[in-house]
């Protein structure tokens, strides 16, 4: 685990950036609800800003069984994705003690930036089925 700082100009520019590439991906794809890029933030901070009234998702490595949660139309999810080399067994554990729920991505080993396209792309194949 490290702790990456960058300095609020940095972090700014980079949130832009990865926003346009998400609202981009949303546009190509034809979808009507936007995925939301947030800071950085550690777990506790990230449930405590975003987390209220939203199903909170956590992607997890392939020892969760749950492969598609269902979705409610309507209803926030928050996607949390964990650091390089996983979240911490203390911040799982605070997690799954607040109602977080755990979704596998498959069964394998995925850098952060991909864990969050594939745990965006899987929420929004839980909306359109359910």
């Amino acid at each position: 685990h490290c702790i990456v700082k960058l300095k609020d100009r940095a972090v700014a520019k980079k949130l832009e950036r990865w926003q346009r590439i998400a609202d981009s991906a949303m546009k190509q794809s034809g979808r009507s609800w936007r995925c939301e890029v947030l800071q950085p933030a550690t777990v506790q901070k990230a449930v405590e800003l975003y987390g209220a009234g939203a199903d909170v998702i956590v992607a997890d490595e392939a020892e969760s069984e749950e492969h598609a949660p269902g979705t409610v139309p309507g209803r926030a999810h928050l996607g949390l994705v964990g650091p390089e080399g996983a979240f911490s067994d203390r911040e799982k554990e605070w997690l799954e003690q607040n109602g977080a729920r755990r979704l596998s991505l498959g069964p394998f080993r995925l850098r952060a930036e991909t864990a969050a396209i594939t745990l965006a792309a899987t929420l929004n194949q839980g909306r359109t089925h359910g």
